[in-house]
């Protein structure tokens, strides 16, 4: 179990040192100083694994960093739950995984639906002023909640606040139904 606790921490720590070069190079993008290199020269092979994802690139947006994390913090997850078990077994090795990766999932999905209703109410309570949050939404939200909303309406004229509010709830019926379902899933793993 000590090399387990000792690779956990080398996982935590190289995630939070990812996290730190990640922001500083948000915040200073052209900084070239010898900390900064030896902090690239550490982070971007990891990172350039992500980058040639094609899924990564959403518009201008490179979401890699992010994948990055996550999985860092998947695996974090995962030897933190075996740690925890008394009884190491495939079925609870599997359950683990499977809940720390629906864990994070989840928290992406759950994202994408705080900002679909409050896009939801910026159409309901504000003024059409396009601004880069709108702008960004509707890049995302149009396209999606239509192909959503074509499921259940037949009517392709529908509105963007109705395929929008089709889309919230049909996001959260998701989130409720499979939450439940994974929650059965890993207990059943867990007892084998």
């Amino acid at each position: 179990m000590k090399i387990l606790e000792a690779f956990a921490f080398a996982v935590s720590l190289y995630t939070m040192l990812i996290v730190v070069n990640i922001a500083l190079k948000w915040l200073s993008p052209n900084s070239r100083g010898r900390g900064t290199n030896m902090m690239n020269s550490l982070t971007d092979p990891y990172l350039n694994l992500f980058k040639r994802l094609k899924f990564a690139h959403i518009g201008f947006i490179d979401i890699s960093p992010l994948l990055g994390v996550v999985v860092l913090t998947i695996i974090n997850q995962i030897l933190g739950r075996i740690r925890e078990l008394a009884n190491i077994t495939f079925g609870a090795v599997v359950a683990v995984t499977i809940s720390s990766v629906w864990n994070v999932i989840m928290t992406l999905l759950f994202a994408v639906l705080v900002i679909a209703a409050i896009r939801y109410l910026f159409l309901m309570f504000t003024s059409n002023k396009m601004n880069s949050f709108v702008s960004a939404c509707d890049a995302f939200f149009i396209p999606l909640s239509s192909k959503v909303a074509s499921k259940f309406i037949k009517n392709s004229t529908s509105s963007y606040q109705l395929n929008l509010i089709i889309f919230i709830i049909v996001l959260t019926v998701l989130l409720t139904c499979v939450s439940f379902g994974m929650t059965y899933l890993t207990d059943i793993l867990m007892d084998m």
